[in-house]
């Protein structure tokens, strides 16, 4: 039978307990970076969605502008007044403002 005295056994116990609260330290700081890096991407995602619903916005009018132009174009060509390079101009504008809506 042997006889085992544990003299160091409390130094081990000590760092035991400290490497604990290192982890726990650890943890904690992770978790507020999650929550940092989780405000970061819903606030980046606020801003997509707010970029996007103003540029639908935006090329929503230009196809409104550009088709009033191309009915103006088309009255003046069929009218004898505009020339058939105005006409094909503003029928481009009106079809690449929709192709890109």
């Amino acid at each position: 039978m042997n006889l085992r005295i544990p003299l160091f056994n409390s130094f081990s116990a000590r760092n035991r307990v400290t490497l604990a609260k290192i982890a726990s330290k650890n943890a904690d700081y992770e978790m507020q970076n999650n929550r940092f890096l989780l405000k970061q991407a819903i606030e980046q995602a606020y801003l997509n969605i707010e970029t996007s619903y103003n540029r639908y916005n935006i090329l929503a009018e230009q196809i409104s502008a550009y088709k009033e132009s191309f009915r103006a174009a088309e009255v003046r060509f069929n009218a004898g007044a505009g020339t058939a390079i105005e006409y094909i101009i503003a029928k481009n504008n009106y079809d690449r403002s929709r192709i890109n809506f």
